[in-house]
C-alpha cells in the first residue's frame, strides 16, 4: 500500500472518528441524564442504560462493524432523501410512571407521514427480521402516529426489507417495566454482546 493511499485512508477515518466523538461528547450530559430514556433503550436490557449513565465515557465505541453500518446508512439515507423523505427525524414524548416524569426520546432514520424508514445491517442475512429491531421500529410508528413503515437490512449475502404496520402498543407500560428493570436481560445473546457484561451481577454467560 502506497503511502500516499494510506495517509488519505487515515484522514477519512480520523474525519469519521472526530465526528462520531463530537456527537457523543455533545450528548454526554443527556446521555447521564435519568429522566431521559432513548426509545432504543426499550429495546433492549435496562441495564445498559443504567451503566450508561454510571459509566458514560466508555459507552463510546468505534469499531469497523459500526463505521460499515454508519456508511450504508448515509448511503440509503441519501436516496431516501431524494424521495422527499426527512433524514434523521428526532421524535419525543413525555411518559409518567408512577408519579416520575420521564422523556423518551428517539432518532428515526427516515420520516415521513405516510412512513418510517429504519436501516439495519447484519452480518448474516438469517433469522431476519430481528424481534428487538421491530420493536423499535413498532414504537417509532406508535409515538409518532404514522401508520406503516419498513426495515430495511443490508447483510453481507442479501438485501431484504420487511413491511412493518402500526399495533396498538401501551408505550407506558414499555417504560414501566424499564424503568423497574423488569427484563434483565431482555433477550438471550444480549450478554455476549455487551461492553458492561465483565461487571455486570447479571451477566448470564
Amino acid at each position: 500500500m502506497s503511502e500516499q493511499t494510506s495517509l488519505f485512508s487515515n484522514l477519512l477515518l480520523r474525519k469519521f472518528y472526530e465526528e462520531k466523538l463530537k456527537e457523543h461528547l455533545d450528548r454526554i450530559n443527556e446521555l447521564k441524564d435519568e429522566k431521559i430514556i432513548y426509545i432504543t433503550d426499550l429495546v433492549y436490557c435496562p441495564l445498559k442504560r443504567e451503566f450508561r449513565r454510571q459509566y458514560t465515557e466508555i459507552s463510546f465505541q468505534f469499531e469497523p462493524y459500526m463505521v460499515l453500518g454508519d456508511m450504508v446508512h448515509k448511503g440509503i439515507q441519501e436516496y431516501l432523501s431524494d424521495m422527499g423523505y426527512e433524514i434523521e427525524k428526532e421524535i419525543s414524548k413525555d411518559v409518567e410512571v408512577e408519579g416520575t416524569s420521564f422523556t423518551l426520546k428517539g432518532r428515526m432514520d427516515a420520516f415521513s407521514p405516510n412512513r418510517i424508514v429504519e436501516i439495519k445491517t447484519a452480518r448474516s442475512g438469517s433469522n431476519l427480521p430481528q424481534p428487538h429491531h421491530l420493536m423499535q421500529l413498532r414504537l417509532y410508528l406508535a409515538i409518532a402516529g404514522v401508520a406503516k413503515g419498513t426495515l430495511i437490512y443490508v447483510t453481507p449475502d442479501r438485501f431484504v426489507e420487511y413491511e412493518v404496520n402500526t399495533e396498538n402498543i401501551d408505550v407506558q407500560s414499555i417504560v414501566k417495566k424499564h424503568v423497574k428493570k423488569e427484563n434483565i436481560p431482555m433477550w438471550e445473546w444480549e450478554c455476549r454482546n455487551c461492553i458492561y457484561s465483565k461487571f455486570c451481577p447479571y451477566r448470564n454467560l
